[in-house]
């Protein structure tokens, strides 16, 4: 199914997410533009979640979610299982700040890669199936990716 028009910024910050995610997993292949040791990828690791990853929820909670709030329980549960991966992330980021160690980095990344997969693959399937469109075009322009180029190297 084609992403409608308002989720697609969402979609963009999330393909960025992935190559983060996949950045940070242990044995990560090697990506030209990205940092292969430790401490280059915690730093960016830090820098992408202060940056890109915590609006991108902002915008998520506090402007798709309010909106589509209330339209179907299925949703409202997806809803409430993605607003508590949230809060794990920003737990795991937190941890990982504090202690640069590969085992936090390394889930960190486990745990981003399965919510952005869980977004895209159910989540927001749902939300087109059972959201009036009329809701939906409500939303164009109001959520916008975190930055115009959706791009996490630095």
């Amino acid at each position: 199914m084609r992403r409608d028009s308002a989720l697609i910024p969402l979609s963009h910050d999330h393909h960025q997410g992935l190559i983060l995610a996949q950045m940070m997993r242990k044995n990560a292949p090697v990506y030209t533009s990205l940092p292969n040791d430790l401490d280059g990828k915690v730093k960016h690791a830090l820098k992408a979640y202060k940056e890109e990853l915590v609006p991108h929820f902002e915008n998520e909670e506090k402007i798709l979610f309010p909106a589509v709030n209330g339209i179907s329980e299925k949703l409202d549960k997806l809803i409430e299982v993605i607003l508590t991966e949230h809060t794990l992330l920003h737990e795991i980021f937190n941890k990982l700040e504090i202690n640069k160690n590969p085992d936090i980095l390394d889930r960190a990344g486990e745990v981003l890669e399965q919510h952005i997969r869980l977004e895209e693959r159910e989540l927001f399937q749902l939300i087109q199936e059972v959201v009036p469109k009329k809701i939906l075009e409500s939303l164009e322009g109001k959520i916008d990716t975190v930055k115009k180029d959706c791009d996490l190297r630095s």
